[in-house]
């Protein structure tokens, strides 16, 4: 039988330092956007850079890239441990460059 995390859950915020180290540590996450007027979640690839969370997207191959992606964009990333299921959540806005 696995470890169970005993009460309720709890939320920490944390840093931008500690953020930037727990992104640092697991290589994808998610991107969140609208396309054509529906919500569309993508898994990508990223790193961190001097502060900056870097996401790659080829304008032509991924819906991201698109112009056709309105409204606000977000990147989320996790880490959870499944035997005792406790684990890092974190969101952040995205800001597109070309």
């Amino acid at each position: 039988m696995s470890a169970r995390p005993t009460g309720p859950a709890r939320r920490i915020e944390l840093s931008r330092a500690q953020c930037l180290e727990r992104l640092a540590g697991v290589a994808a996450g998610h991107v969140v956007f609208s396309h054509q007027a529906l919500p569309a979640i993508g898994l990508v690839h990223h790193l961190v850079d001097d502060g900056w969370v870097v996401i790659r997207s080829r304008k032509s191959l991924s819906p991201v890239g698109s112009d056709a992606v309105c409204g606000v964009v977000a990147y989320e990333a996790d880490e959870i441990d499944p035997a005792t299921r406790t684990g890092w959540c974190g969101a952040l806005p995205v800001r597109r460059v070309w």
